[in-house]
């Protein structure tokens, strides 16, 4: 436990409340650190859809016609969130350098899938997005199942799924696998209900072990856990360069896993 700092008053009064929400709560540091993330994302979708901040996270606050009206305020935005971000600009498209259809007719794992339904971007598939945060972002009021009847949430760690050996046609992680508690565990899972000859492809995000993100991640710990299905890197950012709202974090990386040698970039044919 992180020894309180009784030299700032300030800081220690917030340090002190930081725990009392815990205690009340009954959560982890880990799982307490990430609700209060979303918690405050809440706030800020919010702000960006009133036109309050310009910008969240590089996206652009949305324009009158792109705003969608639900019953709250709350809801507006993270519908709105919702169709002109995370499927609007299909940034799991850009960034897991895959097409639109890459999943089709498939049966789609997305390991740790976040509140917003991003995988839906993709087309044609029926998508599974294993989240232990799943019951928090329903409490937070994240209208997680009601984005798309193609998109089922299990409320679940990635260390135990909770489906028959090869369900899945293929699996993707988007920035998420340096969050799980227990990585080799999560590689040998991915291997169980991952179809044989089925499609992996990872974003990972190489960085030093963080309250939330516990792993540091290289090339070496990539191979070891994950060569069994037949990776290769297939690109290699920094932070700054993959995400321009993060310019400042220039020893951190971005790279890109996967079993099959397509590399999509909108804009540009993918079967050219």
């Amino acid at each position: 436990m992180e020894p309180l700092n009784f030299s700032d008053p300030r800081a220690l009064m917030a340090r002190i409340g930081w725990r009392i929400r815990r205690m009340i709560l009954r959560l982890e540091p880990k799982q307490f650190n990430e609700r209060e993330f979303w918690l405050g994302m809440l706030a800020l979708c919010e702000d960006w859809y009133d036109g309050k901040i310009e910008h969240l996270y590089g996206e652009p606050c949305p324009k009158p016609e792109q705003k969608v009206k639900k019953s709250t305020k709350r809801l507006s935005a993270l519908w709105t969130y919702h169709n002109v971000v995370e499927r609007g600009t299909n940034h799991y498209v850009r960034n897991l350098l895959l097409p639109p259809d890459a999943f089709d007719g498939m049966k789609l794992l997305d390991v740790g899938c976040g509140p917003f339904g991003a995988p839906l971007c993709y087309t044609g598939c029926q998508i599974w997005g294993v989240d232990p945060l799943t019951g928090i972002y329903r409490r937070l009021g994240y209208p997680v199942d009601d984005w798309d009847d193609r998109m089922t949430y299990l409320d679940v760690s990635a260390e135990q799924i909770p489906v028959a050996d090869g369900f899945f046609d293929a699996v993707i992680a988007h920035n998420s696998i340096d969050h799980v508690d227990d990585l080799p565990k999560v590689a040998g899972e991915l291997k169980r209900v991952l179809k044989k000859g089925g499609i992996i492809r990872m974003q990972v995000h190489y960085h030093e072990p963080q309250s939330c993100e516990p792993w540091s991640i290289d090339d070496d710990l990539m191979e070891q856990l994950f060569g069994p299905f037949g990776i290769q890197k297939l690109s290699h950012l920094t932070l700054a360069e993959a995400l321009p709202a993060f310019a400042t974090r220039t020893d951190e990386f971005m790279t890109v896993w996967g079993n099959t040698d397509t590399v999509y970039r909108p804009g540009v044919p993918h079967n050219a």
